[in-house]
């Protein structure tokens, strides 16, 4: 049960992500068409959420379990 809820986890925080950026991006436009700055906030949220993603999924285990 415990997976099943880190699961669901990784997907709230994949659309808080993207209503996020989604945001930013509006937030961006209106105020600066000359530098795409929330690139920089998007590149950082997929990193966390790449990670957070790995060690749930367990893609390829870094550590052992101890």
């Amino acid at each position: 049960m415990k997976y099943v809820n880190d699961i669901i986890v990784v997907y709230v925080h994949l659309l808080v992500a993207a209503v996020v950026v989604n945001a930013l991006t509006i937030k961006n436009l209106s105020l600066s068409l000359e530098y795409f700055w929330m690139v920089w906030a998007a590149f950082g949220w997929s990193i966390g959420l790449f990670s957070h993603s790995l060690s749930v999924f367990q893609i390829f285990k870094l550590f052992k379990d101890a």
